[in-house]
């Protein structure tokens, strides 16, 4: 690794770092303030991209039929999504969407983030301002095709499943699930809570 590199290495880690302690610490604080798990949050992200039925979600969410059972009847009880029956085919599937109610509520933390992160900015040479604004487009277009390529992936199903007692060993990288664990690659045990 030359000189070059080795700091544009450095360069991205320490922003990494920052924005995800950043974007989590205020993730944590609203979801807490309005009484969701980060699992009812993130089903609420993933269907403000559009209607999905509970087999999609569980797919999104890499939970179990029965854990997205749970998981949408507590949104359901809290008037953040709505579900239908669909009209095509298997009369027993249901279309999930998010209720006006959780659309404001999604909207209304997509608004508090962008508001966080303009008044980080704010703090930055306005010189410097259109420079990364122009860079943060370039940035999103790599990641999105980067996580299109990790999708194309084919996934092999890992050992490592969910035991009775719901926890489930994770790998950091979730992108690079094998049938054995990469030598070298920590392997952490996360207990995730659904209401």
């Amino acid at each position: 690794m030359d000189e070059g590199e080795r700091l544009l290495a450095q360069a991205v880690d320490l922003f990494i770092d920052q924005a995800f302690a950043f974007l989590i610490d205020d993730h944590h604080r609203q979801i807490n303030e309005v009484s969701l798990t980060l699992a009812q949050a993130k089903a609420l992200y993933v269907l403000g991209a559009g209607p999905l039925s509970t087999g999609a979600l569980a797919g999104r969410l890499a939970i179990s039929a029965s854990a997205v059972t749970q998981l949408v009847e507590r949104l359901g009880r809290k008037r953040l999504i709505e579900s239908r029956r669909s009209g095509a085919g298997d009369r027993r599937a249901v279309e999930l969407s998010l209720s006006r109610t959780g659309r404001v509520l999604i909207d209304g933390f997509r608004t508090h983030r962008n508001q966080a992160f303009a008044a980080a900015i704010s703090r930055v040479d306005p010189a410097d301002r259109e420079l990364i604004r122009k860079s943060l487009h370039k940035l999103a277009s790599a990641l999105e095709e980067a996580g299109q390529a990790v999708q194309m992936r084919p996934v092999v199903k890992s050992r490592l499943k969910a035991s009775t007692s719901r926890t489930a060993a994770v790998s950091p990288i979730a992108s690079n699930t094998t049938e054995e664990p990469v030598k070298g690659l920590r392997v952490r045990k996360l207990r995730m809570e659904w209401d």
